[in-house]
């Protein structure tokens, strides 16, 4: 288009159109905006995988064009161990073919729609939803965690175990009768129908989560200590496993008791503050969000994916916008 067709574009689009023709333009360019940056970032992989030519089965730098795949997207073979590939193998979008609505489809899951209204958006089915969330989610889940240092607070939170999906008991667990959502736990209070995510942040936006298998100093350790920085300060509830977890990086332990007014204090009416600079406000507020996007927003998921959703929320906490999240999937 040339300039003096633009500028015809821009005044039918100041003069001669109505809100709702405008609102239908708006929503093209976003498109074709979407597009253009799957299609950039296909491109630079593309070129990456072009210059150092190293086979992402073998590891051999052996790759030579080899034509185009259904969807024009560039395909190399590899003269080493014979196999071909393109510049999405190897990425969790690998499986997606329906590349026009990768970028709209992350947004949507980073705002936390539901599955039936994401399928609406995007005009495919909910099954299909589904199965591109867990492709997309499940690598924030294992990617290597953020380094934590400086105020650190730490601590746990559950959820009630779901088998929703399965067919039968889940490997090692015994048998039992089946439980509608939202009824809870048959057992009272704390037990191994609880399953623990430990959370880990500081004050710098670093977040650290874990599904856990139970609350023992050993699988704190497991899934913390690799990310807290020696020195830190690490502030928690009076759980013997952070102090041991803070023996062991060799940070300052600091316990945040939790406060038990007096009744005429709770009539005095209370502050929700605490004094110092030292509490676990922030871990507390991720988990109030973790909760109300599972059980509210996503009313309930299977604990089978409860790290992928956890890793959900992080990117959510975060800030990653849909642009951010394809980078990643595509590095």
């Amino acid at each position: 288009m040339d300039q003096a067709d633009f500028e015809r574009v821009m005044a039918l689009v100041e003069d001669g159109m109505t809100p709702a023709q405008r609102l239908a333009v708006g929503a093209l360019a976003e498109a074709a905006n979407a597009k253009d940056a799957v299609r950039t970032a296909l491109a630079v992989r593309e070129a990456r995988m072009e210059k150092d030519r190293t086979c992402p089965s073998c590891a051999k730098a052996a790759l030579v064009r080899h034509g185009s795949d259904r969807n024009g997207l560039g395909r190399f073979r590899c003269l080493g161990c014979g196999g071909t590939c393109t510049a999405l193998t190897g990425t969790p979008l690998a499986r997606i073919f329906r590349r026009d609505l990768l970028v709209p489809f992350l947004k949507a899951t980073l705002e936390r729609k539901s599955l039936a209204k994401t399928a609406d958006e995007l005009g495919v089915c909910v099954p299909t939803v589904l199965a591109w969330r867990h492709l997309v989610l499940a690598m924030p889940a294992a990617e290597r965690k953020a380094l934590l240092g400086g105020i650190v607070e730490a601590d746990e939170t559950f959820f009630t175990e779901s088998r929703k999906g399965s067919k039968g008991p889940a490997p090692g667990h015994a048998p039992r009768p089946s439980r509608h959502r939202g009824s809870g736990a048959l057992l009272r209070g704390l037990s191994k129908e609880q399953v623990p995510v430990a959370t880990a942040l500081d004050r710098e936006g670093g977040i650290v989560e874990a599904v856990l298998d139970g609350r023992s100093s050993a699988e704190i350790r497991r899934a913390l200590s690799p990310s807290l920085e020696e020195g830190s300060v690490l502030c928690s509830d009076g759980l013997p496993a952070y102090r041991d977890l803070a023996a062991f990086r060799r940070c300052v332990h600091r316990v945040v008791a939790p406060q038990h007014p007096t009744p005429a204090a709770k009539a005095a009416g209370l502050s929700r503050g605490r004094k110092g600079a030292l509490g676990l406000g922030r871990v507390n507020s991720f988990h109030e969000a973790l909760k109300t996007g599972l059980n509210r927003i996503f009313r309930g998921v299977s604990t089978k994916f409860l790290a992928n959703y956890a890793a959900l929320e992080r990117l959510v906490r975060q800030g990653v916008d849909s642009l951010g999240l394809l980078g990643r999937l595509l590095a």
